[in-house]
């Protein structure tokens, strides 16, 4: 397996150092035609069976995510 991407969190600008999570605050067009504020969140700790390789959404935070995109591959 190669070796995981390592992430600087000083150089990240949507760090939050009060949830200490790589989120911010946005909008997604629901299934009607209403925007909606949701919470992503890219996980940082990259171990394990790479599912921290997925953009995750949130109602409320914490709590389940309401969805979620694959990363895999992508540059962000």
């Amino acid at each position: 397996m190669a070796s995981l991407p390592r992430v600087e969190q000083s150089r990240l600008r949507v760090w939050d150092p009060n949830r200490r999570l790589c989120c911010g605050h946005l909008f997604k067009k629901g299934g009607g035609r209403n925007w909606n504020k949701r919470l992503f969140v890219v996980d940082l700790d990259l171990a394990g069976d790479h599912d921290n390789y997925k953009l995750r959404y949130y109602k409320e935070y914490p709590g389940d995510p309401k969805g979620q995109l694959n990363l895999e591959g992508t540059s962000v």
